[in-house]
Formats: C-alpha cells, sequence, structure tokens
C-alpha cells in the first residue's frame, strides 16, 4: 500500500465556510492559489505546488478578521503535497482538523474528508483498525448531506478508503465488495469523483492478482487504463498507477511484451515529472525486474533490483521500508541461483528495515517464512524452524486468520514430518488447509497446502477419510481450474505443471484406494 498517500487525496468539494467578512478580493487569491497547489500537484510537480500552497498559507494567516476554514484549506492543499513526498508529514492536516472542528458544525462535509483523510496515513502507519473506527462514521456523516454529484465523490472516495483499511486486515471479501461498491457510487459522481474510479481499481486488481484471479484482474486493469486516458491529457502523470497495475496484470496472464511496453511507458512519465518520488521509479524498475525474471533473463533483473533499492533508500526510513519487497526478489534470485546465504543475507537486511507496526509486521512476518526457506536450503534447520516460529507468532497476533500464514505452517510442518513428528506435521497442516480456504479453489496457495495435507496421508498406507478424500477432489479440480485460467489467458505454466501434476496424481492415488478398501469413517483418520 505504499501509494495510499498518493492516489488517495481526498478532495473537497464543499465550498469554504466564511467565518466574518473577507475581503472578496483577497479571498479569490487565496483560492486562486489552492486550486493552482491542487493542478500542480496532480500533474506532478510538487515544487509548483509547495510554492502555492506556501503562498495560499500566508496570504490566509494575514487575512483581518482571519477566517479559520479558509486557512484550513490551505494547510490541507499543503498536506495533500507533502503526501508525495517520501516522508509523508500530515502535521498540516492535523492542524487543519483542529481548526474545522473549531468552526465547523460536527456533521459538516468538509470535517468528514479531512478525517478520511488522515485515517488513510492511520492505515499506512498499521494501524487499519483503528482507522475503520474513524472511516465509517465519516461515511455515514458524508451520506446525511444532500447527495449532489460533488458529495458523491466524497463517498465513494471513502468507500474507497475503507476497502484499504479492511484489506490491511486481511479481510479480503470485504474489502473486494467495498471496492466495487466504490467504483460505482464514483460512476454517478461529478467529473472529478468519475475520475478517480482508475485508481480505485488498482487496488481491486492487486486484491484479484494476490488471490490467483488473473482473467478479472486483466480485464479490471484495462478498463481502468481505458477511462483513465480518456481523462487524462496524453502523457499525465495520473497515468503511471494505472499503468503499473496493468502491467502487473499482463505480466500475470503472460502478455509479457504489452506488460514490458506498459512499464517503459510508466517508466517515461516518471522522468517526465517536475520533482518525482525516487520510490515511484524505483517500483516501475522493481516491476520491470519482476518480468525479466518471468522470462528468464534473470541477469537483467538483478541490476534492475538494485538499482531500485538505492532509490528506495533515498527516502530514509520509510523508503528503506518499501525497498524490502526488492529485497525479497534479490533473495528469490539467490535462493534460485543455488546461493541460499545471500538469500539469507538480503531477508535479514530487509527484516531489520521494517519498524513494528501492524504493516511492518506483516511484511515481517512474510520475509521471516522466506528466510526461514532459504535456511531450509542451507541446512540450517535450527533457524530456519525458530524464523518460522516467529512468522507464525506475527501472523497469529495481527492476522491470525490469513492464508499467508499457511507458508510458515508448511515448513513447519516440513521440518516436523521430516524428524518424525507426525502428528505435529498434520496438526499444522490441518490448520494450514483451514487457513487457505479462505482463498479461490484455484489459488496456488490452496492447491500447495492441499497437496502437503494429502501427501502426508499417503504416506501411509490405506484408505483416507471422507474428509481428505474430498479435499484431494478439490484440490486437483482447482489444479486444472488453474491450469485452464492460465492457459485461457495466455500465461505460460511451467510453474504451475509441477504443482498440478502432484494433484492429480495424488486424488488418482486416493480413489485407487478408496476403490480397493473400505473408506476410514469420518474423522477418524489419523494420518
Amino acid at each position: 500500500m505504499a501509494l495510499l498517500t498518493a492516489f488517495f487525496v481526498i478532495t473537497l468539494q464543499v465550498p469554504a465556510t466564511v467565518v466574518g467578512p473577507v475581503e472578496p478580493s483577497a479571498r479569490s487569491v487565496i483560492e486562486a492559489e489552492i486550486q493552482a497547489a491542487t493542478q500542480a500537484r496532480e500533474s506532478g510537480r510538487l515544487d509548483d505546488a509547495f510554492a502555492a500552497a506556501d503562498r495560499a498559507i500566508a496570504s490566509a494567516r494575514a487575512l483581518n478578521p482571519g477566517d479559520p476554514v479558509l486557512l484550513s484549506d490551505a494547510l490541507v492543499v499543503r498536506c495533500d503535497a507533502a503526501a508525495g513526498r517520501s516522508e509523508p508529514d500530515i502535521s498540516d492536516c492535523l492542524a487543519a482538523l483542529d481548526l474545522r472542528e473549531a468552526h465547523l458544525t460536527s456533521d459538516d462535509p468538509k470535517l468528514h474528508n479531512l478525517r478520511l483523510q488522515i485515517a488513510v496515513h492511520s492505515v499506512m502507519a498499521g494501524r487499519a483498525a483503528e482507522a475503520q473506527g474513524v472511516i465509517e462514521p465519516a461515511i455515514a456523516g458524508l451520506r446525511r448531506a444532500p447527495q449532489t454529484p460533488a458529495l458523491r465523490t466524497d463517498v465513494g472516495m471513502g468507500i474507497a478508503v475503507l476497502g484499504m483499511a479492511q484489506q490491511a486486515q486481511d479481510r479480503r471479501a470485504e474489502a473486494e465488495a467495498s471496492y466495487r461498491s466504490a467504483i460505482a457510487e464514483l460512476g454517478a459522481a461529478d467529473a472529478t469523483g468519475r475520475g478517480y474510479r482508475p485508481m480505485v481499481y488498482n487496488y481491486l486488481n492487486a486484491l484479484l492478482l494476490n488471490e490467483g484471479r488473473l482473467v478479472e484482474a486483466l480485464a479490471d486493469s484495462e478498463t481502468a487504463l481505458a477511462l483513465q486516458r480518456e481523462s487524462s491529457e496524453p502523457n499525465d502523470p495520473t497515468l503511471i498507477g494505472v499503468l503499473n497495475a496493468l502491467a502487473a496484470a499482463q505480466q500475470r496472464a503472460g502478455r509479457f511484451a504489452e506488460a514490458e511496453a506498459s512499464l517503459r511507458e510508466q517508466l517515461a512519465l516518471i522522468d517526465a515529472e517536475q520533482s518525482p518520488q525516487p520510490s515511484l521509479r524505483a517500483n516501475a524498475l522493481s516491476s520491470l525486474a519482476s518480468l525479466y525474471v518471468d522470462t528468464g533473463r534473470s541477469e537483467l533483473a538483478r541490476p534492475l533490483l538494485e538499482q531500485a533499492v538505492a532509490l528506495y533508500h533515498e527516502g530514509g526510513p520509510t523508503g528503506r521500508r518499501t525497498a524490502t519487497a526488492a529485497l525479497g526478489k534479490l533473495a528469490d534470485l539467490d535462493l534460485a541461483q543455488n546461493n541460499p546465504q545471500g538469500a539469507i543475507a538480503y531477508t535479514e537486511t530487509a527484516i531489520a528495515d521494517l519498524d513494528d507496526a501492524v504493516s511492518g509486521s506483516q511484511g515481517r512476518a512474510a520475509l521471516l517464512v522466506q528466510l526461514a526457506t532459504a535456511l531450509e536450503a542451507a541446512d540450517e534447520i535450527d533457524r530456519a524452524r525458530l524464523a518460522a516460529a516467529d512468522a507464525l507468532v506475527l501472523f497469529d497476533r495481527i492476522a491470525p486468520r490469513a492464508p499467508a500464514a499457511s507458508g510458515a505452517l508448511l515448513i513447519l510442518a516440513r521440518l516436523d514430518e521430516a524428524e518424525g513428528r507426525a502428528t505435529e506435521a498434520r496438526e499444522r497442516l490441518d490448520r494450514a488447509v483451514t487457513l487457505a480456504k479462505a482463498r479461490p479453489l484455484a489459488a496456488p496457495t490452496r492447491i500447495t497446502v492441499g497437496n502437503a495435507r494429502i501427501g502426508l496421508a499417503l504416506s501411509t498406507p490405506g484408505p483416507l477419510s471422507s474428509e481428505l478424500e474430498a479435499l484431494a477432489r478439490e484440490t486437483s479440480d482447482g489444479a486444472k481450474d488453474l491450469l485452464v485460467s492460465s492457459a485461457r489467458s495466455g500465461q505460460t505454466v511451467g510453474g504451475i505443471r509441477p504443482m498440478a501434476r502432484t494433484a492429480l496424481l495424488n486424488r488418482i492415488e486416493v480413489e485407487w484406494r478408496s476403490a480397493h478398501s473400505a473408506a476410514v469413517p469420518s474423522g477418524n483418520d489419523t494420518r
């Protein structure tokens, strides 16, 4: 969610409330500066945005009598510009909130909108549950206002922010429903709101890709790009995020040439910005490196990832936290090249760069699983077990139902089985199966977990329980669906084929055993 503050800056649609008489010419000058700052930020000219915002703030503070709400508008526009920096600063937003709470009615839409904007930063800081407690009342407050097209923009963006908070808590189904509701709401909004739909599509598509729903993600990404091009000038920087999302979907669908073209267009737009965030270019380079890995050009990927890490690090602590994904990709390269020690070094560096926020803990848990995998490959079994156990502790604390926790459970189960602790291995795999059921049937995570559980059961003679027979059928059906959907979307199936083969062979053996022996009664399987 590194781009939340960059994309989800709430546009305040309601005219400023005047507190006392203000010279019309003075007000018009300040409002013009606020508008200029907004336009400069949206076109990627952050230096110009800050200059205009500073002028607006100075002029608003010089008014006599003063207008606290107009001053709050000027502070918010500078807060918007600060969201584009490597280290976002929301002090101006907090100062504006104090002014609005003191001078506006409790249900003024301007107050609800600013609370939503601050809630985005709370999600970024890992306080998604806390943010949701602010977001839902703010949306309800906005709905109580007359539903003009401008207010529907605010409501739609509020629902999108709710989806982000839900996704940060791994409440995927709720997040998807919120994103789709936001897109529908924005479709009935004003021109500004309709222009925000591609941004919401970006987050929806990231969720879909994470669940292996490639065809849906690709179709939605193409829709988002078409909508963005309709509402943007050529080479508009607002295309950057949409192109990145489209490239990710194209890559996952095996449309590699199109993905590379999208990424190169994105890089050209970033290079054309007046003061581009280093993280934006780093994101694009990291995505291009990932594409090179998928197309067998790993030798081109490593220098891009190293350059991306260096760019991320220019952003200080926040940049270092963002760099952890690129470090993880470098670790994957080392592991694929039979260099587990290199992978260990990269993952340990990434883990050290994360803070203790919930989002950081989620990232740390995933990196700990990756570290455990590398340690297992290096035959450092005790350290591998400790890393996987630490990951599981984090998942249990922050997202106990997260399907991602199955990675740690798989490693621990594999180590248990190797050391003769079949009961412990079975219990871990049973839990992993339960967690993975939150993913679609064709999700690779769910298939991998199913294969492991059935494989453990087949390691001893005899038929399986009815539950395990059903799991074998579900797993093989999911594998077939994954193969078919991947083939239809044009994706290469080289990495999928071994997993699918295992699922199908497991099902054949399960059914053969069932046909040659009476099935074990339900719930009595101890393998």
